[in-house]
């Protein structure tokens, strides 16, 4: 399909966000740490050092949460 003929078609063209590779990292690894656990972050993105990891991944406050409650 040639690009000048899709432009015609295709009057309402969907926009896609842009994305920084960092944000798809950041993304990726809060994501890995809230269903798999801290280290398992850390792990997925080749940190040795576990500080490293608490930039890339937010931390679980619903876990937290949780925590407080069955621990008191």
């Amino acid at each position: 399909m040639c690009l000048d003929n899709y432009s015609i078609v295709n009057k309402n063209p969907v926009l896609i966000p842009d994305w920084t590779p960092y944000q798809m990292r950041h993304t990726m690894a809060t994501k890995v740490r809230k269903e798999m656990g801290y280290e398992t972050a850390g792990a997925t993105l080749g940190h040795t050092n576990m500080s490293a990891t608490a930039i890339y991944a937010e931390r679980n406050q619903g876990l937290a949460d949780e925590a407080a409650k069955r621990l008191g």
